[in-house]
């Protein structure tokens, strides 16, 4: 399969998104799928590197830090790039510009869409909104929109599918953490990089070390642990802060103000693949977040064996269980309790626990999260209604859009020539030149007949109506049903065939969805369908198509064809005619 992934965030930005991006990216691949990404470029400029499209973008960092929007029509050769390569999937990460982007083409190429929602906005409200209730009301107002354009919402916890549902989303919400790559932090623990970090950071060996890994923003509440470590740091607790982000320099002046200046450290930024090597200077993992959607960290830090110290939040609720590999708090006082019960634990107690937690961290390897993700895309894309390749399905627009054109062009021209060559002046005229080709004007009306109903050139009322002028009432009868007996028959080929782009192609969206709700009916869309058949009393060339979507059988369709045609082209037939006489007679 081929997998488009969009994300606004990649390389070389460092964040959760950008981590479950590319092990999703390099699980996939060797799953044996095709991927490609799409994502902004911190230029103006838009470029691609082997499998990666970087659209070119302009920098919002004053409204959220390393923010980036996406220039119009940036990328556009190698977005015309993209949809050559035909994605049967497409699955984005980030709600803004690349969404944008992935919606495109997902549209164009009707292939589903599923989008991966990482980030809780009510905790980030106060980038944008001076109100929190404000900000809480846009951002369910964007997550129900972007429902909307989705096939699935894939939520990395249980906690952000209650979020999900609490904004009334309208598609389904499947909860699959994010996955890591386990072998990256246990190769950590491994090779024995507590000792060569802490000699590194200046920290003694059977110091008691609390490590947070992450980024500095003020919605990861880094300020609590500051405040906590006025009292822990008494009893000579070290706690590191490995990263960067916009809030250090707040966090640094928090240092100074609580003179904590000898019991904490910052790190700054440091490069993907030494990160792993940081969970180890730790005896434990320390986070006072509750806006994680999941916390990668948090994984990180049980794959490396390093045992967890949170504030209690829901996305925790399936990863830490408490004395076992970690545990979470509700106040300081239990922090503080914490600690001090790791300090008296013995040395096999601990080791117990560190084993516990780099156990606890399988369920999240990189492997289970993209064999849960490809069986949630596949299910999408064998279920889809829009399965049709897109080079096919682009042929075939262009194709019907020149034959309609054609066959319009056909009719208007030989009309013109009928009249000033005086057949239209009567019936009797018209009927007399029809009749000098014999079988082969019988010939061509059928066929004329099947076309218009697998191409709509002309109501298919204007149509019988002209058999019955040009042969009379029973054998323009006649002519009229096998035409569009053969023409119905095709057209449910077609889509059997197709599928449901043809229907956006060839009809509007309204007229889709005022007869889709037919098909949900439980199995009675068969009756329907017939009623409709045998009175015309609906788009009966538009049903056709629509039933070749369905589960209906080639016997079944053929029945209610056969069957009930005659009556319907009958009152066609009679009705225009007699409205065709009274018309000609005044």
């Amino acid at each position: 399969m081929r997998v488009l992934i969009t994300t606004d965030w990649y390389e070389p930005v460092i964040n959760g998104v950008v981590t479950s991006v590319m092990n999703l990216s390099r699980q996939l691949r060797e799953r044996g799928h095709e991927v490609k990404i799409l994502t902004l470029s911190r230029t103006f400029h838009s470029y691609i590197e082997g499998d990666v499209v970087y659209a070119g973008s302009i920098g919002l960092g004053c409204i959220y830090p390393q923010a980036r929007l996406k220039i119009p029509k940036a990328a556009g050769d190698y977005m015309e790039m993209l949809l050559e390569w035909e994605p049967d999937i497409v699955h984005s990460q980030c709600e803004f510009s690349t969404f944008f982007l992935a919606k495109r083409i997902a549209s164009e190429l009707h292939v589903p869409i599923v989008h991966t929602y990482h980030t809780v906005y009510e905790d980030y409200t106060h980038y944008f909104s001076p109100q929190k209730v404000w900000g809480r009301n846009i951002v369910q107002l964007m997550t129900k929109k972007l429902a909307n354009a989705v096939e699935t919402l894939i939520a990395p916890s249980d906690k952000i599918r209650k979020i999900l549902e609490g904004y009334q989303v309208s598609c389904p919400v499947e909860v699959i953490p994010s996955g890591i790559h386990l072998e990256k932090y246990q190769l950590c623990k491994k090779e024995d990089w507590r000792k060569k970090i802490r000699m590194q950071l200046g920290i003694s060996q059977d110091a008691l070390v609390l490590v947070y890994v992450g980024r500095m923003a003020k919605e990861k509440n880094i300020e609590e642990l500051l405040e906590y470590q006025q009292d822990a740091g008494k009893s000579g607790v070290i706690l590191v802060f490995v990263g960067d982000g916009p809030y250090l320099p707040e966090l640094k002046k928090k240092v100074e103000e609580l003179k904590l200046a000898k019991n904490v450290i910052f790190t700054g930024m440091i490069i993907p693949e030494e990160v792993g090597r940081y969970y180890q200077a730790g005896d434990l993992f320390v986070s006072a977040s509750t806006s994680e959607t999941q916390g990668m960290t948090y994984a990180e830090a049980l794959a490396g064996g390093i045992p967890l110290l949170c504030r209690r939040d829901g996305c925790l609720e399936q990863v830490v269980t408490d004395g076992e590999n970690g545990w979470q708090y509700d106040k300081k006082e239990d922090y503080l309790m914490r600690i001090q019960e790791w300090k008296g634990m013995g040395e096999n107690a601990r080791g117990r626990m560190q084993n516990k937690a780099a156990i606890s961290a399988e369920k999240f390897s990189s492997g289970n999260f993209a064999e849960r993700v490809e069986k949630s895309m596949n299910s999408k894309y064998e279920n889809t209604d829009m399965k049709m390749q897109p080079k096919k399905q682009r042929n075939l627009t262009r194709f019907f859009n020149l034959l309609s054109i054609a066959g319009l062009a056909g009719c208007a021209l030989l009309a013109i020539w009928a009249y000033k060559n005086g057949i239209l002046n009567s019936v009797d005229s018209l009927q007399t030149f029809i009749w000098k080709f014999g079988y082969t004007g019988m010939l061509v009306f059928i066929l004329i007949q099947v076309v218009q109903v697998i191409i709509p050139i002309l109501p298919g009322g204007v149509s019988c109506l002209g058999g019955v002028i040009f042969f009379g009432p029973w054998l323009g009868f006649l002519y009229n049903y096998i035409g569009i007996c053969i023409g119905s028959i095709a057209v449910f080929g077609i889509s059997k065939t197709i599928g449901r782009p043809v229907l956006y192609k060839m009809f509007s969206e309204k007229m889709i969805e005022k007869y889709d709700g037919w098909t949900q009916k439980d199995g009675k869309f068969l009756k329907l369908f017939a009623l409709a058949i045998f009175f015309p009393v609906a788009p009966d060339d538009f049903l056709c198509y629509l039933a070749g979507t369905t589960k209906m059988t080639w016997k079944q369709f053929t029945a209610v064809i056969v069957l009930g045609k005659p009556f319907s082209i009958a009152l066609y037939s009679l009705g225009l005619t007699t409205a065709f006489k009274m018309l000609f007679s005044l």
